[in-house]
């Protein structure tokens, strides 16, 4: 076969295969979606788990280890989740009215131009006490509907923590110690703890930037909103300014629509120095996806799994552009739309199958 045209259908192979992957994904959502949220936590805390066994080589204690942290996690998470929905409902309720005057008045200063009032008109209406109690309703919602699955998601990740070596060591035996399928699995396995490791370093930093200028500012829950952005962090470019709403809307609360957006233009400045500045000096390289694809990631994942493909979007994507990267017929793609760090594609020994 010409050397061309094989080049050519090897990707496009591997790209059809996703495709009708994420066709039968779609089809079960309902299964999927708790397994694909426990199976994530499994992947994360699993230098945990490897390291626990390395110093006492004691399944049982590993997996105790593993389960309390995942446990931690929960409790940390909820108290952030509630916490959060408590005071963005209470601030819409208090500060409400104030939030609007505020808006109103901004936007009459600006009414001599007419394109400008005229779109912010809409953010007015957007503002209204209503509306923000509205969307404050919609947020516990949302926060009831992951608390729902988090039962069976539990379960899960129990089962997985206690089986997934086995299954890693049967995949072993099936295919054999140097087949790519076990060993580019775990690589990607491997990968994306590592990502979610280091992804958390530049979250702290981004959150303790946050915590600073809400501080310096005045605005109340400083470090609540601080732990918000470090949490929603792991979503690039959109997730820090979703969870920094709240204390923009109290920032324009305080000193109104000037006061407001010396708020946005530091948190974007903090912003920017984590991720490309902070970032690089973690990692080597950046963990940056394309602002494209991080969008488009939302959309497929939402569409595919809900609710929860829209909370493990992101790390969903990095998984796929992980696992493309263990190919050497992908990893250009995979570059193309993301300075990930990938792994390099494993060393068969000698008598090994190679990839098809």
């Amino acid at each position: 076969m010409d050397t061309r045209l094989s080049a050519l259908w090897k990707p496009l192979l591997i790209l059809a295969s996703t495709f009708i992957l994420l066709v039968a994904m779609k089809l079960m959502a309902f299964f999927l979606g708790p397994l694909l949220m426990a199976l994530f936590f499994a992947a994360i805390l699993s230098p945990l788990h490897n390291w626990v066994f390395s110093k006492r080589p004691s399944r049982g204690l590993a997996v105790l280890a593993t389960v309390g942290a995942y446990i931690l996690i929960l409790i940390f998470l909820g108290w952030v989740l509630s916490t959060a929905v408590t005071q963005i409902g209470a601030i819409l309720a208090d500060l409400g009215a104030s939030i609007a005057a505020n808006a109103q008045a901004a936007i009459e200063q600006a009414g001599s131009v007419p394109v400008a009032g005229e779109a912010l008109g809409g953010v007015a209406s957007a503002l209204n006490p209503a509306q923000l109690l509205g969307v404050a309703a919609g947020l516990a919602q949302a926060a009831a509907g992951v608390l729902s699955s988090l039962l069976v998601t539990s379960f899960l990740f129990i089962f997985l923590v206690v089986e997934l070596p086995t299954i890693q060591r049967s995949l072993r035996e099936i295919f054999g110690a140097g087949h790519p399928i076990p060993l580019r699995t775990e690589a990607a396995m491997d990968n994306t703890a590592r990502y979610i490791i280091l992804r958390t370093l530049v979250n702290l930093v981004t959150g303790a930037g946050v915590f600073v200028i809400c501080l310096l500012m005045k605005i109340p829950d400083a470090f609540l909103w601080g732990v918000m952005v470090f949490v929603l962090s792991y979503i690039p470019y959109i997730g820090m300014f979703i969870a920094c709403i709240p204390p923009s809307l109290l920032a324009l609360s305080i000193g109104g629509v000037p006061y407001m957006l010396l708020f946005i233009v530091l948190i974007t400045v903090v912003n920017g120095l984590a991720e490309n500045v902070v970032s690089p000096i973690i990692t080597g390289k950046g963990l940056q996806m394309s602002a494209t694809l991080v969008f488009l990631s939302f959309m497929l994942w939402g569409e595919i799994l809900g609710g929860t493909g829209y909370l493990l979007a992101v790390p969903l994507t990095v998984g796929l552009l992980l696992f493309f990267g263990a190919f050497e017929e992908t990893r250009g793609l995979v570059a193309a739309v993301s300075d990930i760090p990938l792994p390099e594609p494993p060393e068969l020994p000698t008598g090994a199958v190679p990839s098809e």
